[in-house]
């Protein structure tokens, strides 16, 4: 994969992942906290989509939950 393709996946995915955390604003959901269940369905194949803010992702530092999003291969 080449460099400009690879830096342009993580534009993507971290746009995507800023998206979702806005989407998910005031509904009720408790910022930072890990949704393994969502997490499960993944991994299972049940759904197509996944959301930084089902592996804890904090606005001030989503270093945390964007590394685990990233290392499940969602």
């Amino acid at each position: 994969m080449s460099l400009f393709c690879f830096r342009f996946l993580i534009v993507c995915f971290s746009l995507l992942m800023m998206s979702a955390v806005e989407a998910g604003a005031g509904t009720g959901v408790n910022p930072g906290a890990i949704d393994q269940g969502a997490i499960d369905e993944l991994k299972a194949g049940k759904t197509d989509v996944a959301y930084a803010s089902w592996w804890g992702f904090e606005r001030e530092d989503a270093t945390a939950a964007l590394q685990s999003a990233i290392n499940s291969g969602a």
